[in-house]
């Protein structure tokens, strides 16, 4: 399988996703899935709906950026930037709210490579505020880390391996091609 690389000072990276460092920090075996065996998950009803209708106005943002990192690979959209703040859209509420705080970082980290500098993240769900985050140098050394973890993996010939908990395994869409789970 053949995946899209960027070169930084002579070195091939593969290009990773926000969404590839969300997964891994869930499980290290998703991003190497997707990318190694072309397994991708079907795209659910509330995922294909909460691409349509209205984005959230904020006055003088920049809406649908994309951004990259050569140095990491790492690749991403972020939905606006607006002076040293990034935003990410959400259509509907979710209970938890925790796991897209990485992506938030991700994106502010993808936004200060590119000369942006990012001072906060903001997550808007159904048009409100539900999360913000300061953004400091420790967050971006970890997205960096994080980024450069996931390049790795996704280049190895086998997948990483994982110690992966029964109710995770059963619940996810790539049990049924994933080398690494014993489940």
């Amino acid at each position: 399988m053949r995946y899209a690389m960027v070169k930084e000072k002579g070195e091939e990276r593969p290009k990773i996703t926000v969404s590839d460092l969300k997964d891994f920090s869930l499980c290290k075996a998703i991003p190497w899935i997707r990318r190694r065996l072309g397994w991708r998950e079907p795209i659910t009803a509330s995922v294909a709906l909460g691409k349509e209708g209205k984005k959230p106005a904020i006055e003088g943002a920049i809406y649908e950026v994309f951004l990259s990192d050569p140095s990491t690979g790492l690749i991403g959209v972020v939905d606006a930037i607006k002076g040293d703040k990034v935003y990410e859209f959400k259509r509907f509420s979710r209970g938890k709210i925790g796991h897209f705080r990485l992506q938030l970082l991700a994106y502010a980290y993808l936004a200060n490579k590119n000369g942006i500098r990012v001072k906060e993240a903001i997550l808007l769900m159904e048009g409100k505020e539900r999360l913000r985050v300061e953004v400091n140098e420790a967050h971006m050394a970890y997205v960096k880390k994080l980024a450069l973890a996931v390049s790795s993996a996704v280049s190895q010939d086998s997948p990483p391996v994982v110690n992966p908990s029964r109710a995770l395994c059963n619940a996810c869409q790539y049990k049924r091609v994933c080398l690494s789970t014993p489940y």
